[in-house]
């Protein structure tokens, strides 16, 4: 290879890789910004939350105190209500439909409501 064959191929390799080192600088400034613009609302949801959790007044109450408060005191058996939203007959039939892939969807239960199911998981009733 001649001399001035070679010097061009340098050439255009450091024009390519200069090219190729601007444009990952440009996507890294791109990241930086989308990173520090997340960070950004992160601390202003946090702050929403800190107004809200150190806000004088009554406590709030959780779900989980809730469900707790009604298994606990109301002595609501929570098994008999889950054989309510999903029967053993109707699990079968839902089990054999995940066993097919479909682990998301709606599925009647008899005529009373409906079961949404997300990734094998019962996540809401739909009347």
């Amino acid at each position: 290879m001649s001399r001035s064959s070679e010097l061009k191929a340098l050439t255009t390799n450091l024009r390519l890789l200069r090219d190729s080192a601007r444009i990952a600088g440009d996507e890294l400034r791109a990241w930086k910004k989308k990173r520090d613009d997340a960070v950004e609302q992160a601390v202003e949801i946090q702050k929403e939350i800190d107004q809200i959790t150190n806000k004088p007044g009554l406590p709030i109450i959780t779900e989980h105190a809730l469900i707790r408060y009604l298994e606990r005191v109301e002595h609501l058996d929570f098994e008999e209500i889950k054989q309510k939203i999903l029967p053993q007959d109707d699990a079968k039939l839902i089990d054999a439909f995940t066993m097919l892939g479909t682990r998301q969807g709606k599925f009647p239960v008899g005529s009373t409501h409906t079961i949404v199911l997300k990734d094998g998981h019962v996540v809401t009733i739909e009347i």
